[in-house]
């Protein structure tokens, strides 16, 4: 599996095969200036049956939220004031999309090819200090 990062405004291919995205600098108490746009690919998997995303890490930002939406369908205007209302909830131990310690956030996969883009947001709390190079997502997927 690989990763794509999308322009958030136009959906056109940024980086293909990624392994590290940025938020870039954000105030404490604001969002960032644009959401992440990501898309995952097959490479040499046959058949992806189930995939999900989880907050593995949140780099010791606590009191931030991690936003997230997915959609199967790319469109412009995704922020923090409507679709990036949903948080992720920390999940240190994942091992597999069997996970049940959260829920992570449910990548849709039609005829084997997951179909989703994935757009991140990071609101870094009011109270945090310091910054993070550590925040850590992570896709589990089963795929014969």
């Amino acid at each position: 599996m690989k990763i794509g990062v999308y322009n958030p405004q136009n959906g056109n291919l940024v980086a293909d095969s990624v392994t590290g995205i940025s938020f870039g600098n954000i105030r404490r108490g604001q969002h960032g200036d644009s959401s992440v746009l990501l898309k995952p690919a097959i490479t040499t998997e046959n058949n992806f049956t189930e995939m999900k995303l989880f907050l593995q890490n949140n780099g010791g930002l606590s009191a931030s939220q991690f936003g997230h939406f997915a959609s199967d369908t790319f469109f412009s205007g995704v922020s923090n004031d409507n679709y990036l209302s949903d948080h992720f909830i920390l999940a240190t131990g994942v091992s597999g999309v069997e996970y049940t310690g959260v829920s992570g956030l449910d990548i849709n996969i039609v005829n084997g090819i997951p179909t989703d883009f994935v757009w991140l947001d990071v609101e870094v709390g009011a109270s945090e200090v310091g910054a993070t190079s550590t925040i850590n997502y992570r896709f589990v997927f089963e795929y014969n």
